[in-house]
């Protein structure tokens, strides 16, 4: 059993938590795998000492829209087709449908003939799981999705995030698998229960999955120990209750997952900001040293009025949702967009994890996100701020998440935390990141200046750069957003 803190810095008991320093290459329909060696050092304000380190990292990221998750392109399609605006919803197969009881966490599948669809049952009794429904606690209609096999350079950790439409009545679930050097598959793991009601359906982690030489840290896939994996696959179910759902569908617009491998050593000598390295992706290059600002609006975590609000521990613990509701005002100013200008406890809400208990499982948040019409984007890991530049200049504020210890970030509302969320808006001339950290105590503080390096490596040695990307789809973005 292990005690540790999690990324809202709360204690957890029997989770582990992983540090390692990944990069990112992300590119629709384009799985690229970059390896790299780079030496720095990192001093912490609080001590005249240096540690240098060498980072090697192997990292991957595929990210696919709904147009491309075609049977031509290699995927098994049971009962999912397109709808009229591209996604893949729910549609009547060719029967019979090949119905399995792992799409559905181990409840009874079999083929609906009538509805065309595979009908299932909640897994657990009703009220079972945890004092509440595991799914809807009784029967659904279900259909799959199926990737191809892709095979990667070794990883030790994935996260997999989506962007899908889920009305009333309606949800859907990830599940992914991975094969372990040398050679042997996984079990199927069950990521998390998305719905962005709570009608149908409360969203929430699956927790208990320890095995296989792995285990789900909420949201993130992680191999124990020194073992990695060369190749994954996706499967994807989109549920509708029956009877009163049926003719509805959740619809899935975008999937993505991000791999990571890193391995840390003591360097002999080096000198130089932890994580600027040069990579071989599309971002290379491009408006290197960016300066400037984003008009990001700026709302604190701690005001009174969030104490006791609930959703996990109220507004102390909401960084993470405080921090997408911030970025969803960005784009309510920038699109003349009302309804994207959420409140603080709207997200709060609209994140929550049932499981987890708060608002910082990271596929949550940007699923949320993306659920307003028009609004993409997903998690995705980056190597240094330095890569962030051109999304920034690009217009498109990010959410980082950080985490450090007393002294080690000057400046910062919190003395230290084990796991923090907030929004990066700019830079300044000389390079250092302008951020939006709701951890001051009000909205008119907010807005704060950090030192490049020390802010770096709260940045990636808390999270392994794990940074939310979220933009409109129609925005002209670093990465083509398919």
């Amino acid at each position: 059993m292990t005690v540790s803190t999690d990324r809202e810095g709360r204690v957890h008991v029997g989770r582990r938590w992983a540090i390692s320093l990944p990069t990112v290459c992300a590119a629709t329909l384009v799985c690229a795998a970059l390896a790299h060696g780079s030496t720095g050092t990192y001093a912490s304000p609080t001590s005249p000492t240096s540690v240098p380190m060498t980072t090697s990292v192997t990292t991957q990221f595929w990210t696919a829209t709904a147009n491309a998750m075609t049977t031509a392109a290699g995927w098994t399609l049971r009962g999912v087709a397109p709808g009229h605006d591209g996604a893949l919803t729910l549609a009547p197969g060719v029967p019979p449908l090949a119905c399995h009881d792992v799409a559905i966490d181990g409840g009874v599948a079999a083929y609906d003939a009538r509805a065309g669809f595979c009908a299932g049952h909640d897994p657990y009794p009703a009220g079972a799981y945890h004092g509440r429904d595991y799914y809807n606690g009784g029967r659904f209609h279900a259909a799959t999705l199926l990737s191809p096999v892709r095979h990667a350079e070794p990883f030790d950790h994935a996260t997999v995030s989506w962007a899908a439409d889920t009305p009333t009545g309606t949800w859907l679930q990830a599940h992914l698998r991975v094969l372990l050097a040398p050679g042997s598959w996984s079990r199927w793991y069950s990521l998390p229960v998305w719905a962005s009601g709570a009608e149908t359906v409360r969203r929430h982690s699956i927790d208990g999955q320890d095995g296989d030489g792995a285990a789900i840290e909420t949201d993130t896939l992680a191999l124990h120990g020194s073992a990695t994996a060369i190749a994954y696959q996706l499967s994807v179910t989109l549920f509708s209750r029956v009877p009163s759902g049926s003719g509805s569908s959740s619809a899935l617009r975008r999937l993505s997952i991000a791999l990571s491998h890193t391995s840390i050593a003591a360097a002999t000598a080096g000198t130089g900001e932890t994580g600027r390295i040069g990579i071989d992706s599309p971002l290379e290059g491009a408006a290197a040293g960016w300066v400037g600002e984003l008009a990001v609006p700026a709302r604190s975590q701690m005001l009174v009025d969030y104490k006791g609000l609930g959703y996990g521990g109220g507004g102390e613990a909401w960084c993470s949702p405080t921090s997408t509701s911030m970025l969803l005002a960005y784009w309510a100013r920038r699109l003349r967009r009302s309804d994207l200008d959420v409140s603080v406890p709207a997200a709060a809400h609209g994140v929550y994890d049932w499981t987890y208990d708060g608002g910082g499982n990271w596929p949550f948040n940007v699923a949320y996100a993306t659920s307003f019409t028009g609004m993409d984007g997903y998690v995705a890991r980056f190597p240094s701020l330095t890569t962030l530049e051109p999304w920034l200049a690009a217009g498109v504020p990010l959410a980082l998440s950080v985490s450090f210890g007393p002294g080690e970030l000057p400046g910062a509302p919190l003395p230290s935390t084990p796991g923090h969320l907030l929004v990066l808006r700019g830079f300044t001339t000389t390079g250092d990141p302008i951020v939006n950290d709701p951890a001051a105590p009000d909205d008119a503080t907010v807005r704060l200046v950090y030192p490049r390096a020390a802010f770096e490596h709260a940045w990636l040695t808390s999270s392994s750069g794990v940074t939310y990307v979220i933009f409109p789809r129609a925005w002209k973005a670093p990465v083509a957003s398919g």
